[in-house]
């Protein structure tokens, strides 16, 4: 279960966001990224947004009906890079949303995801806890999104004009789990992607881009047909291929075949 923040932590943001003149009437952030440094942030998470999106449309399809959400991914530093409304349309808001905002709180004062980027935890914030007005209709949920024990962005969930629920918290969880389960099996690294695969599903692929049959990869490596065919299957769901040949062709793309080892 997601825990409020705690009194003197949240005071402590307010009064900090009082020291710095952060103007509680807020009708822009304070902070953005250029243009050009907001196309290199969200080519270095590529993968992040893509799936973050691809998630969001999967679980409000199945999962909303007529609740209104926002959904925000920021980067490891609190800088907007996708954004998602449910059932609600932005422009009737007098407060606008632009991907290259920053989160922080000397950005737009005291929110979910300024505390969870200061305590490194999850947060969940009511409508009046915020500093600025303009979130006072927002209760939230943040959290920092951690792969290989790295922070990699934030995730954050926002409700409108009613407070968050069982279900919510559920839909909540079910996100996070499913983008962190999905980024482990991607290691950033020099801005590249690279997949790690389990050691006998990467021989099994390295044969069979090569060109060797199921009966002849089962007698190199000593194992069953029905064990060539699981990986092969296993590989393709991985990496969410349409078949063997579409896997062997991500495989080299995320680096997880080197063609030159290949003999």
């Amino acid at each position: 279960m997601v825990k409020s923040i705690t009194g003197e932590l949240l005071k402590d943001s307010w009064y900090r966001c009082y020291k710095k003149n952060i103007n509680k009437r807020l009708n822009k952030f304070n902070k953005y990224v250029s243009q050009n440094e907001l196309e290199k942030i969200k080519n270095d998470n590529n993968y992040l947004v893509k799936l973050f999106m691809k998630q969001i449309k999967l679980l409000t399809a199945k999962y909303v009906s007529d609740k209104s959400y926002l959904f925000l991914l920021t980067d490891s530093d609190g800088v907007l890079m996708a954004k998602h409304f449910c059932n609600y349309n932005e422009k009737e808001s007098n407060f606008q949303l632009k991907e290259g905002a920053y989160f922080t709180e000397d950005s737009c004062g005291t929110n979910a995801i300024s505390l969870a980027i200061n305590t490194n935890n999850i947060v969940h914030l009511k409508g009046d806890e915020h500093y600025c007005d303009c979130f006072y209709d927002w209760e939230s949920i943040a959290t920092p999104i951690i792969v290989n024990k790295k922070v990699v962005a934030y995730l954050n969930m926002s409700i409108f004009d009613r407070e968050i629920a069982e279900i919510d918290n559920m839909l909540f969880e079910l996100l996070l789990s499913k983008l962190v389960a999905q980024m482990t099996k991607i290691i950033f690294f020099s801005g590249q992607e690279k997949i790690i695969l389990n050691e006998l599903t990467e021989e099994i692929l390295k044969l069979s881009a090569i060109g060797h049959t199921i009966t002849e990869i089962s007698a190199i490596l000593h194992i069953s047909h029905s064990a060539v065919k699981y990986h092969r299957s296993k590989v393709c769901d991985f990496l969410e291929a349409k078949n063997l040949y579409h896997a062997i062709t991500k495989a080299i793309k995320y680096r997880c075949l080197d063609l030159k080892k290949i003999e």
